[in-house]
């Protein structure tokens, strides 16, 4: 099994930004899951499945 975390989770997001060399970069990330994160999907999966994959 295999989590997939990306851009698309959705949360609380704080961040903070900096100039460098005339480019805004983040110098700062702080992220928070709000909905509640079961293990129960996890524990029926088999070891070549990944959490959040559309089933067939």
């Amino acid at each position: 099994m295999t989590r997939i975390w990306g851009p698309w989770s959705e949360g609380r997001y704080r961040c903070e930004y900096a100039r460098v060399d005339g480019e805004w970069k983040l110098s700062y990330v702080w992220f928070r899951v709000v909905a509640p994160d079961s293990d129960d999907e996890l524990a029926r999966l088999e070891p070549t499945q990944v959490i959040g994959a559309p089933q067939p």
